[in-house]
């Protein structure tokens, strides 16, 4: 039976399912929860590590899940105690969501030359005017 904390690290390993080589049996996912859980001393670090690992593409391709190996070294470089900015709750632009909204348009493609919505990180999230410790 999981703990919460197994089961919330298990979640996080699951957003790494769309990755190439992601585990396709339970014993070794099961490797990547129990690395994850025993490198990470809280849910918001684990959450962190895995944000790193998406946005450090991995492998040739850039879209390799890690090894047990790879997952535990990127999780030591990430700070446990890390300062992450968060939105202005009166922000005019997101909201409080962090997000704001943007027309584009596609550059290439079967959508080339059409408008669309998007989303960019908020400048006042940027700029970190509301930042939280441990968040």
């Amino acid at each position: 039976m999981l703990d919460r904390r197994e089961k919330y690290c298990s979640d996080q390993i699951r957003r790494l399912k769309s990755l190439d080589f992601f585990p396709t049996d339970d014993y070794a996912s099961g490797e990547l929860v129990k690395v994850l859980w025993r490198s990470s001393e809280s849910d918001s670090h684990a959450e962190r590590i895995i944000d790193k690992v998406l946005e450090q593409r991995l492998g040739d391709n850039g879209r390799s899940c890690p090894t047990p190996a790879e997952l535990r070294e990127i999780a030591e470089s990430v700070n446990p105690s890390e300062r992450r900015p968060v939105a202005r709750s009166n922000c005019p632009r997101c909201f409080g969501m962090g997000w704001e909204p943007v027309e584009t348009v596609a550059a290439e493609g079967a959508f080339a030359g059409q408008k669309y919505q998007a989303v960019r990180p908020c400048q006042c999230k940027k700029h970190g005017l509301g930042i939280v410790k441990g968040a």
